[in-house]
């Protein structure tokens, strides 16, 4: 019997062939990565608008509610009953406080027979522990993870009692603008 030997420059792959094996998977892994990176922006993206749409909405019911639309009279607005009022103001802190605000019970004195009525909350908490905080409707896609958004402009018309809401890049956009 006799033995056929195979030679030993046909075992396996060669180097140019490893080569171009790796080469090719890390083109593959290149285009999913930013295939995956794009789509997460994208989310983080939408995320924002449609939290801004919750906070929208919540404003919007509580316009309906009490009737308040401008800044002076959302100071009215109390924590709980003869409290002291809610410094709500046109800037960062503002809009900070009224979204934290909106995810509580809040009371307003009814200016026809003095009683305090409760309202709310306007906004779901999305925490387990109940905790409220403006970093539960603040916008995903900020500078700390490759994004724009800084805040949330609020814009109120009182005369048609709307409301709008969107995610803003720029400090100065940052506040809530009543028309």
């Amino acid at each position: 019997m006799i033995k056929q030997t195979i030679p030993l420059n046909k075992k396996g792959f060669s180097k140019i062939e490893v080569f171009l094996i790796c080469t090719i998977l890390i083109i593959f892994m290149t285009i999913i990565f930013v295939a995956l990176h794009t789509t997460v922006i994208k989310f983080k993206i939408k995320s924002d608008y449609q939290r801004a749409k919750e906070v929208e909405g919540a404003i919007k019911l509580l316009i309906s509610q009490t009737g308040i639309s401008n800044i002076t009279s959302l100071g009215l607005l109390r924590e709980l009953p003869n409290s002291n009022p809610f410094e709500i103001k046109d800037n960062e802190k503002g809009v900070m406080l009224l979204i934290e605000k909106l995810q509580k019970t809040i009371y307003i004195r009814d200016p026809r027979t003095g009683s305090w009525r409760s309202h709310g909350p306007f906004l779901k908490n999305p925490r387990s522990d109940g905790q409220v905080s403006y970093q539960n409707y603040s916008p995903q896609w900020t500078e700390h993870n490759g994004g724009h958004h800084i805040g949330y402009h609020i814009e109120i018309w009182s005369s048609s009692q709307d409301v709008k809401v969107t995610p803003t890049e720029y400090h100065y956009e940052f506040k809530i603008t009543i028309h």
